[in-house]
């Protein structure tokens, strides 16, 4: 499920992102690490190296129509099982990663949602939600209502620039 709202988000996101953006993120190289959105949360990167500093990840995040998760949204995620070993930043423009067992190479050997209080020149990752999940998220959160909020609003921002690039396209053809 997370593939194919990937490859119809970077087919989205190629179409709008020829005719109306001024940013330079090459959707090709956008990979989401998790296969499933644990609560919602996934942690992308552009490339397989740390790529993005807080505006960066920022930017990217908008620029797809998503938004960035807060520690909040990670912490939550965290707790059903979220863990990676790579820093991601978040909306509150710091670097976490989330752990539920200590490993003596990944967050310092902490559990929990590890934070680095990170110069925002520094690159990582970055956490987002993911609008499908959110979308079928479990009812009875605590952000899950204002999480729907901004995904429906995603979305219907999505099909916006969808269709404007299909029309500047078939304007630009014929």
């Amino acid at each position: 499920m997370a593939r194919v709202w990937m490859r119809m988000l970077k087919m989205m996101m190629l179409f709008s992102g020829l005719f109306m953006s001024s940013l330079t993120f090459d959707i090709h190289l956008v990979k989401g690490r998790s296969l499933v959105a644990i609560s919602g949360v996934i942690i992308s990167s552009i490339g397989n190296q740390y790529a993005l500093n807080a505006s960066a990840a920022r930017d990217l995040c908008e620029h797809l129509g998503l938004t960035i998760a807060s520690k909040a949204q990670v912490a939550e995620a965290q707790k059903h099982s979220l863990e990676t070993c790579r820093f991601g930043w978040i909306d509150e423009q710091i670097a976490v990663i989330p752990r539920v067992q200590a490993k003596s190479n990944c967050g310092s050997g902490k559990t929990g949602v590890v934070v680095w209080h990170a110069n925002p020149s520094t690159k990582f990752e970055v956490f987002y939600i993911s609008l499908g999940a959110i979308l079928l998220r479990r009812p009875g959160s605590s952000w899950g209502f204002v999480g729907l909020l901004k995904g429906l609003t995603s979305v219907l921002v999505l099909i916006q620039m969808f269709v404007k690039s299909v029309t500047s396209m078939l304007t630009i053809c014929f």
